[in-house]
């Protein structure tokens, strides 16, 4: 064996040498890699990109900082969102009035949790979602227009039951109250506009005719009342949309009070306010053509924030126990501070 063959076989075995030193000394990127996108979902991540944004509030009153954001992953995108509830626990609940007819829930951090329901004429399907309600059981209640019915399901999804509300024209706001009973506004009706349920769907009242007096609501062809809210002494609001105010009755129906007047300009004017909420000292919260309006539990404005920026098509809005506003914004759902 001559002395060049041995002096290559020398670098060979030196080379392979090398090599695996930096083979055992190198990390395991591959494994860590691949590892990673499973060990939290998409879902489970709060969009909370645009925190820090403000809405300023005219002429008094804090600023609304926007909190968080859902995304924009297919399960949490929104299509026609309708309205908003809350259970017991914090999740937030909004129904679609789309052929999917789903309801799409989210947890107190913007983050999706699931989606049930569907479109159909059976049991427990929505022909027209529009109105949805949750007590305290966390029961959730809704609203079918096309149907005229109230469906009613556990936490889950699970129908439980449904009955049926006023003829001919069926129900587009829903609400449910801190006795467990269900009031819903009836949209473009000539009379009853308001009725109100017990649980198990027994009718205990109703009220309101057509006009613009007192204790009154306007109804037109595809401009009558949307929403509706209930405070803590069980006090009725409904979003008088023809006439540009909010109209207040006590729970059995008795007219007492309107809020707002005619207007575009806002300081307490309105132009056709579509949606209502009420926190739990009894402030109100409307929002009408240009500005989602806040006024105390008198009626008397307090501030205003401008549909402009993050509240740019802002179609609902709900308060929560801590004075936190939900709103929603065409396929999104968004939390502000206040």
């Amino acid at each position: 064996m001559n002395q060049t063959y041995l002096s290559k076989l020398s670098c060979i075995l030196l080379l392979l040498a090398l090599v695996a030193c930096q083979t055992q000394g190198a990390p395991t990127a591959i494994t860590s890699t691949t590892a990673a996108p499973t060990a939290v979902p998409a879902t489970a991540i709060p969009t909370t990109e645009a925190t820090g944004v403000t809405v300023d509030s005219i002429p008094s009153g804090s600023p609304l900082t926007l909190v968080w954001q859902t995304g924009s992953t297919p399960e949490e995108i929104m299509q026609d969102p309708i309205h908003l509830a809350m259970d017991p626990q914090g999740n937030i609940y909004v129904g679609s009035a789309t052929a999917t007819g789903l309801v799409r829930v989210f947890d107190p951090n913007g983050n999706f949790v699931t989606a049930w329901g569907k479109n159909g004429s059976e049991d427990g399907e929505f022909s027209f979602l529009l109105g949805i309600g949750i007590d305290s059981q966390g029961n959730v209640y809704t609203a079918d227009f096309n149907r005229m019915l109230v469906n009613k399901f556990d936490s889950t999804g699970k129908f439980l039951m449904q009955w049926a509300t006023e003829q001919p024209i069926g129900p587009a706001g829903l609400v449910v109250d801190g006795q467990g009973n269900i009031y819903v506004v009836n949209h473009r009706t000539h009379a009853h506009q308001i009725q109100k349920f017990d649980s198990s769907g027994k009718l205990l009242a109703e009220w309101g005719i057509n006009g613009n007096g007192d204790g009154q609501i306007g109804a037109g062809d595809h401009s009558g009342p949307e929403d509706l809210a209930v405070d803590q002494q069980g006090n009725v609001y409904v979003a008088d949309r023809v006439n540009n105010r909010i109209v207040k009755f006590d729970t059995n129906g008795n007219f007492l009070a309107t809020i707002g007047t005619p207007g575009s300009q806002g300081q307490g004017q309105m132009s056709g306010p579509s949606d209502v909420s009420v926190d739990q000292q009894g402030n109100i919260y409307v929002l009408e053509a240009n500005f989602l309006q806040k006024f105390d539990s008198n009626g008397e404005f307090l501030a205003e924030w401008p549909l402009t920026g993050p509240l740019e098509n802002a179609g609902e809005v709900m308060v929560d126990t801590q004075g936190n506003l939900y709103v929603n914004t065409n396929v999104i759902l968004e939390k502000f501070s206040q």
